[in-house]
């Protein structure tokens, strides 16, 4: 199956298992939610290939989960499931995307973000997956 981003991102944000999630980045958000972002690495000539053609891609997207607003104690409780044990989105998301091979989710970032015209500043999950195709 060639690279293609569209496929890859729809897939995260399904294999997210999040009812609200969204193969792309939005401009305002409901948490909790799920948005992936646009990759922010290619690694080309990953395997042996034709001249001319490419061989298989490796990228990273940033798979951003919002829990709530970052002044909300609810919002800091609901970070230990999703970062550990068995609601963990690392593993959620290391079932993978059909047809694409997902290498390693590198790590998880807790961080605010503020988002929309209102400026709300919510706490986010960034999970950086790796995927090559």
């Amino acid at each position: 199956m060639a690279f293609d981003l569209s496929t890859i991102m729809d897939g995260l944000a399904t294999a997210s298992g999040v009812t609200r999630a969204f193969g792309y980045p939005k401009p305002d958000i409901d948490p909790p939610c799920v948005t992936v972002e646009y990759p922010t690495q290619f690694r080309y000539d990953y395997t042996f290939h034709a001249t001319a053609t490419l061989g298989k891609i490796e990228a990273v997207f940033p798979v951003r989960y919002y829990v709530g607003l970052v002044v909300d104690k609810a919002s800091r409780d609901a970070l230990n499931p999703l970062i550990s044990g068995a609601a963990s989105l690392k593993l959620v998301l290391d079932s993978g995307v059909a047809g694409y091979d997902i290498t390693n989710i590198s790590d998880c970032v807790i961080e605010e973000r503020t988002v929309g015209a209102a400026g709300q500043i919510y706490l986010t999950a960034r999970f950086d997956v790796t995927v090559v195709g």
